[in-house]
């Protein structure tokens, strides 16, 4: 970038309204499809007062051309509320061309930052924590804050995270999120045992319904066309409820609305 295109840049904070982000976005001629995803949970933050001012910016060409921001702008223009930004006008057109090459910060970067220990399953079992609690296996999303939130409400969550590590490929997530809600539910016995046997394979009793599964999932695994994710985590939640009541297990029917545990919805999943 020449030394005049750098004077010309304009860099200011700068109180984005609706008003303004409608203007923008008349003129967004340039950027990639946004994200209906990315602009729910901007629009989220913003009706809840969430979404703060942290150095990101939006950035606009000398032609007048938004080149960054859309979402941020489309989640302003949704909630009809105003946030404060960073806002970079008359950059050069071509400097679209640089920006978002870099990867996004994850929850679970977040929480490694912050100096939690296994930040990365931690991150994946406070999901799945919310998602029990909201009676569905399909991840439609949630913020930083709601996540937050949800940690910040279930402080003990991470010893059950540490002690469900390496239980069952792939599933460790949703049993240290069983594991952890069986305790706070007097169910804390029957968690152990649920993960013990998860990650033995070692019969309770006759027909035991982790087993039965369990090897189940290890079937799916040598099959070309594997069950889906959302249906592997409805059928570890099916041996749960089995197993908590000693019941048998000789055939597996999932049930349309069995992805839940008793005693657990979206109110513990607040901070009181």
């Amino acid at each position: 970038m020449q030394q005049h295109q750098i004077e010309k840049i304009k860099v200011n904070k700068f109180l984005m309204t609706p008003e303004k982000a409608s203007e923008l976005l008349n003129k967004n001629t340039r950027n990639r499809k946004a994200s209906k995803r990315v602009v729910s949970l901007y629009h989220t933050d913003m009706l809840q007062d969430n979404f703060h001012l942290n150095g990101s910016t939006i950035c606009v060409a000398e032609n007048g051309v938004l080149i960054d921001g859309q979402q941020r702008l489309m989640a302003c223009e949704r909630a009809k509320k105003p946030f404060w930004t960073i806002l970079v006008e008359d950059l050069p057109e071509e400097a679209i061309l640089s920006i978002d090459s870099g990867k996004k910060r994850t929850y679970s970067d977040r929480l490694k930052i912050r100096g939690y220990d296994n930040a990365g399953p931690l991150a994946h079992t406070v999901k799945m924590v919310a998602l029990i609690a909201n009676k569905t296996a399909k991840d439609h999303g949630y913020t930083v804050h709601q996540l937050d939130g949800v940690l910040a409400a279930n402080p003990d969550l991470v010893e059950s995270v540490c002690f469900c590590r390496k239980t069952y490929y792939k599933a460790d997530a949703l049993l240290g999120a069983i594991h952890y809600i069986a305790s706070k539910t007097g169910y804390a016995d029957q968690g152990n045992e649920f993960i013990r046997t998860w990650r033995d394979g070692q019969m309770n009793y006759p027909n035991d319904p982790v087993v039965y599964i369990r090897e189940k999932l290890n079937n799916d695994e040598r099959h070309k066309d594997k069950m889906t994710t959302i249906t592997r985590m409805k059928y570890i939640m099916l041996s749960w409820h089995k197993f908590k009541n000693s019941s048998e297990m000789t055939k597996a029917y999932l049930p349309s609305d069995g992805f839940y545990m008793d005693d657990w919805d979206t109110r513990n999943c607040r901070p009181k």
